[in-house]
């Protein structure tokens, strides 16, 4: 894996590819010139008995070591390490990477073009960087106002600080400024709501409507499903980091009711008794009926 210091640079160009419309490929494609080598290194893989030479621009991966490495948090919502394969299988079609494999579980990731835009000592970011200092100096011989130094641009920067009520220690100010929150979606009460359910996510609530309940007593007669689903109100008011999302609302009471339905039967089923079985007389046992015997057995 590549050391975690140093920086990369991406151009803008990347915004007119169609890369920059999937959001997970675009991560994937991140990853990958973010993860190669800035220089020759040697590996030991797997399976192999000699060293592999892997170059700059290049790096080593496979599909659970390149899937840990992307989602280091895997959720719910995660995609497969198959998806994530995927997606670099898409990134090679689209001529960004190079894919070479060595083993079943080893594969050499090239990204293209990886010195074109990496190089620091390319033509281009040379020419630019002159063009920028040409302006600078125009710039300064236009001017009559001398420039300001690094060091009052800091003290100024202190006393703007020290106005707004924090310290500056390092160059980097105490007060962290605040994350805007996501605004939360209240969904209108529609007419005929039986009951509503908070819930977790950007959706605040969910509506249950009467009809919805009337659909559900007739799929499960044995129990009666509008104290069942205040019952699950309750366990969501008792229960709020476990609430379940606005869409997922709907499931949650289904399977709910399906339990207490199949709890219902078998607890109807053990109150009932079992019947003797009865066998019906044949012709046969009427022909050897002997009813002065049976009366034997009372004399």
């Amino acid at each position: 894996m590549a050391e975690k210091t140093g920086w990369g640079k991406l151009h803008r160009e990347i915004m007119d590819h169609p890369v920059w419309d999937h959001d997970g490929i675009y991560k994937l494609f991140t990853f990958c010139f973010m993860e190669a080598n800035w220089k020759a290194s040697q590996y030991k893989v797997p399976g192999a008995n000699e060293l592999i030479t892997v170059e700059r621009g290049q790096f080593i991966t496979g599909q659970q070591m390149l899937h840990s490495a992307l989602y280091k948090r895997p959720t719910r919502e995660t995609p497969t390490s198959r998806t994530v394969w995927r997606w670099l299988q898409n990134l090679s079609e689209f001529g960004c990477v190079k894919l070479m494999t060595l083993s079943n579980r080893c594969t050499i990731v090239t990204v293209v073009n990886y010195e074109t835009y990496q190089d620091l000592n390319s033509d281009s970011v040379t020419q630019t960087s002159k063009q920028a200092t040409d302006l600078c100096h125009a710039d300064v011989k236009a001017s009559d106002t001398p420039v300001s130094t690094s060091e009052e641009v800091k003290k100024g920067r202190r006393e703007e600080v020290k106005k707004e009520g924090g310290s500056l220690e390092l160059g980097v100010p105490t007060h962290k400024p605040s994350r805007k929150a996501k605004s939360k979606i209240t969904p209108d009460k529609p007419m005929g709501t039986f009951l509503t359910y908070p819930c977790n996510g950007e959706t605040t609530c969910w509506h249950l409507v009467q009809d919805q309940v009337d659909v559900w007593q007739d799929l499960f007669p044995a129990i009666d499903v509008a104290q069942e689903c205040r019952n699950v109100l309750a366990w969501c008011e008792a229960n709020p980091a476990k609430r379940k999302t606005a869409a997922g609302m709907m499931r949650c009471i289904t399977t709910w009711l399906t339990k207490e339905q199949n709890r219902s039967t078998q607890r109807f089923d053990q109150r009932i008794p079992s019947k003797p079985v009865s066998r019906v007389a044949t012709k046969e046992d009427l022909e050897n009926y002997n009813p002065t015997s049976a009366l034997d057995k009372y004399s």
